[in-house]
């Protein structure tokens, strides 16, 4: 799975891009968005997960709190994204991510848009 930001002006706010994922990488996302939806987890450094690749050293940080914040830049780092969801928000984000867990290639979902600093797309190929 390869991890990046796309950031220029031909689109409104930065996207932050999960895409070219075997069905392995897509269902450790999945749990992962599961285990912080049910308390299993508290926070999760996507960019240290195995399988994901970084480019540019983008770093993607996912963690429970109790209001919807979204995607925000993490630790005043231009490449450094966190992500705070409630867990029923979590579960919504787990639910987006269900159909990449059997259908074909070539589908995306925004898992998170606005309010943030930036939107989190889930991409078979990279496209939208």
């Amino acid at each position: 799975m390869k991890l990046d930001c796309l950031s220029d002006k031909s689109i409104s706010q930065p996207i932050v891009r999960l895409y070219d994922f075997n069905g392995d990488e897509v269902q450790r996302l999945y749990s992962t968005f599961r285990d912080l939806a049910e308390g299993r987890l508290t926070e999760c450094r996507v960019h240290e997960l195995d399988g994901v690749e970084s480019a540019d050293g983008v770093r993607l940080t996912l963690f429970v709190q109790s209001w919807d914040q979204a995607i925000t830049r993490y630790d005043g780092q231009n490449n450094a994204f966190g992500c705070g969801l409630t867990p029923g928000a979590w579960e919504n984000v787990a639910s987006l991510t269900e159909p990449f867990l059997r259908r074909p290639a070539g589908r995306f979902q925004w898992l998170t848009g606005i309010p943030g600093e930036a939107s989190l797309l889930l991409s078979a190929d990279g496209s939208w």
